[in-house]
């Protein structure tokens, strides 16, 4: 079966999102979601703002957390036996998209040639952005966005967004009236 990698936002946790894991398992999928140190509290990193000073340090304990998790879905061998390797995705909202986007890529420190595809649902994409390391992605993106929202929207959109800069196979849909 293919396997999605869930993150999750900030001050949220995988079971925050269990009505769309589940979905994605309903279809077929497995999904991994694990709990980062951020889960419920929101603290555990740097705020949102300054995205120019993010670098690929940046909660870069999601990524081990995401690491850790496929590791671990990849080496059990009761478990393993149903992944199929070469159908490996990585998802997430907010900053789970920015932790999913970099390990597709973004951060090229960061990316994990076992992940095949991105879905980034309303990402924090702007650490991305000041010197296009969103370019780097090599694996298809999927953007979601809403056009409601006025807080990550906007980054995805327009000639400098996320959308525009990525190279690799993408796509972009966006959620009318969502915010």
């Amino acid at each position: 079966f293919p396997l999605l990698l869930f993150s999750h936002g900030l001050g949220s946790c995988g079971t925050s999102y269990s009505g769309l894991t589940l979905a994605f398992a309903n279809a077929g999928f497995i999904v991994v979601a694990p709990d980062h140190d951020d889960c419920k509290t929101g603290v555990g990193g740097p705020i949102f703002t300054n995205p120019d000073s993010w670098n690929d340090t940046t909660y870069a304990n999601r990524r081990d957390d995401m690491i850790k998790a496929l590791n671990w879905a990849t080496s059990q061998a009761w478990f393993a036996s149903a992944v199929d390797t070469n159908s490996i995705g990585a998802m997430g909202h907010s900053l789970g998209g920015y932790t999913s986007l970099g390990l597709g890529g973004a951060w090229p420190s960061w990316r994990d040639p076992r992940i095949k595809a991105v879905l980034a649902m309303a990402p924090h994409v702007a650490p991305y952005l000041a010197d296009r390391e969103i370019a780097d992605v090599r694996v298809p993106i999927m953007f979601q966005g809403a056009t409601g929202d006025m807080l990550i929207t906007p980054f995805l959109t327009g000639a400098n967004g996320a959308f525009a800069l990525a190279t690799a196979e993408k796509y972009l849909v966006m959620l009318n009236g969502g915010s």
